[in-house]
């Protein structure tokens, strides 16, 4: 199973480093809990109309080295941000209330019926409060980064290892 899943842009190159807007001390690593979560990401993105997140991954061939392919960071930056909407939406509904760390889940207030379809699966999909924080961590390192992307116009991969 891969570990994780960092952008590289074609010219600045790759770092396991998340952005220092997020991580001044540079102590912290980001794209290691996207397998926990990109399944519901994916499925959350083509039900708006968005490129999926594993759509822009390379990962090694055979002899090791990375497929040539590179994406247009706008795309990236489109699928990140509505997806950080999303669970922004959720967190500005208070539909997404952890219990407590001895039990990782939500609360079942308010009613799903107040929330459209794709907030209803995310809700469902991210069980703890960990999952949550890794997903949101993942997705907003990448916002900065492809933001800082498109600013340079650089075009990117998400490289899988």
């Amino acid at each position: 199973m891969s570990s994780y899943a960092i952008i590289e842009l074609e010219r600045s190159g790759a770092t396991d480093q998340a952005p220092q807007e997020l991580d001044p001390e540079q102590q912290y690593v980001y794209g290691q809990g996207f397998y926990s979560t990109w399944s519901i990401l994916d499925h959350i993105a083509e039900l708006n109309g968005w490129q999926t997140l594993s759509s822009f991954c390379v990962g090694e061939n055979d002899q090791g080295n990375l497929s040539e392919q590179w994406y247009d960071a706008e795309a990236g930056l489109a699928t990140v941000s509505g997806l950080l909407n999303k669970f922004f939406s959720l967190m500005g509904q208070g539909a997404i209330v952890f219990l407590s760390s001895e039990s990782p889940r939500y609360d079942p207030e308010p009613r799903d019926s107040t929330l459209s379809n794709d907030e209803v699966l995310l809700r469902k999909a991210i069980k703890s409060e960990q999952l949550f924080s890794y997903a949101l961590w993942d997705l907003r390192a990448y916002e900065l980064i492809l933001r800082r992307a498109v600013n340079n116009g650089e075009l990117f991969r998400i490289h899988v290892g």
